[in-house]
């Protein structure tokens, strides 16, 4: 019987996986949370004054342009 893999940043399990299901990167860790873990990275070290304010900027300018982008998409406009 081979043991159920537990990620340590989000808890999902082999029996309970993250949405849309991920893999495992370490026994420890998804592939989910790995991508975050490395995205967080790189915007780190490409930001000039990386702190919170920042990165909450950065998350809402990111995550505007997707739903912009999605909505065009749902509405069959350009991507």
């Amino acid at each position: 019987m081979s043991a159920i893999h537990t990620c340590r940043v989000c808890g999902c399990t082999d029996l309970k996986p993250c949405d849309p299901p991920c893999s495992w990167e370490t026994p420890a860790l998804c592939t989910t949370c790995y991508h975050a873990i490395l995205g967080l990275t790189q915007w780190r070290e490409r930001a000039r004054r990386p702190n919170v304010a920042a990165l909450i900027r950065a998350f809402r300018s990111y995550w505007t342009a997707d739903f912009i982008r999605a909505s065009r998409i749902a509405r069959g406009g350009p991507r």
